[in-house]
């Protein structure tokens, strides 16, 4: 489905997948429902990440507009 979204081959994800499970960014688990299907998660070091860049933007943009 996500190969199918974004419109690359299955092969091309799941590598990139296996990357980023492997540096620690997502976590892949076995679907209850569907034992085919893998659901991806974010792992804490991604949602930290992702924290840190939202806040800088957001001081960015104060910065810019004066604010603080």
């Amino acid at each position: 489905q996500l190969s199918d979204h974004i419109m690359v081959n299955k092969s091309n994800v799941a590598r990139q997948l296996s990357t980023l499970e492997n540096e620690g960014w997502i976590t892949r688990q076995t679907s209850a429902q569907d034992k085919r299907v893998y659901e991806v998660y974010p792992t804490e070091k991604t949602l930290n990440m992702l924290l840190k860049t939202l806040m800088k933007k957001r001081i960015q943009r104060c910065t810019r507009l004066k604010i603080i």
